[in-house]
């Protein structure tokens, strides 16, 4: 087993609480996030399941709506750190993490121009752009530590066993020339899961709350990001097959 196993044994709970459920906003506890995040995680992985990747075009968008998210990712972090003091223990943990963000865009460019495929070739989806608009919300207006709660979920969901196999899945269809993107997740964020929570249990029960509303927000907008890269997709191939199924019966008819 990898080693987020001995990280998710030694730091989360067993008994999960659902995303739908109230939170005690009295008396939230570190725990309770990490519930929350660990549902987040589920959630991902279910939606993230549904897109076809062996549809070549398909995986590309999913590239391109990266390539938009993740650009704003250093952007976001350092906004974090603006609002962090400099004697805060989070300053030189946010630091850190803003070093580690940078370029992280221009892997998901480069693998999506190593398809054969342009930026400009897809537009940015609304899902894409509607998450990082309210973090940006509340970093400015609530908690710095609420990036905590878009942070955790994929740094926690890139360091699920499955998708070590997903990558090498990739791997195989589309070549290590266009997976850059996915092996530098897979290699880098369990140290950055466990760092994670960590701080964590840094946080006083107002940080929590930000730190949770964020993370279902961020659920949410994901799943509605790639439910709407699979169904553009799955739409445009049926149109297709209709239109190639239309030219055949006008062909025979002629005929």
């Amino acid at each position: 087993m990898r080693q987020t196993n001995s990280v998710r044994n030694e730091t989360l709970i067993s008994n999960l609480t659902s995303s739908n459920k109230t939170l005690n906003h009295q008396n939230i506890e570190a725990l309770q996030v990490v519930s929350e995040i660990e549902e987040c995680i589920k959630s991902l992985e279910a939606q993230f399941n549904k897109i076809p990747w062996s549809n070549r075009e398909c995986y590309a968008d999913f590239l391109a709506q990266s390539y938009y998210q993740t650009s704003h990712t250093p952007r976001l972090e350092a906004l974090a750190i603006s609002r962090c003091s400099n004697n805060s223990n989070f300053f030189p943990l946010f630091v850190e993490g803003f070093q580690g963000e940078v370029g992280h865009e221009s892997l998901a460019l480069q693998d999506l121009n190593s398809l054969g495929y342009s930026i400009e070739s897809f537009s940015e989806l609304p899902a894409t752009s509607s998450f990082y608009h309210s973090l940006y919300y509340f970093l400015n207006y609530e908690n710095s530590l609420s990036i905590l709660g878009y942070k955790l979920p994929l740094e926690g969901f890139a360091c699920q066993d499955s998708q070590k196999f997903f990558y090498e899945k990739m791997v195989g269809l589309y070549g290590e020339s266009s997976t850059h993107f996915l092996k530098v997740h897979d290699s880098e964020d369990v140290s950055h899961y466990k760092q994670g929570l960590e701080m964590l249990q840094m946080c006083e029960s107002k940080d929590l709350i930000v730190i949770c509303k964020v993370c279902q927000q961020f659920s949410y907008a994901f799943g509605a990001m790639t439910e709407a890269i699979a169904k553009k997709h799955l739409n445009k191939r049926s149109a297709e097959s209709s239109l190639k199924a239309g030219t055949l019966i006008t062909l025979n008819q002629k005929l």
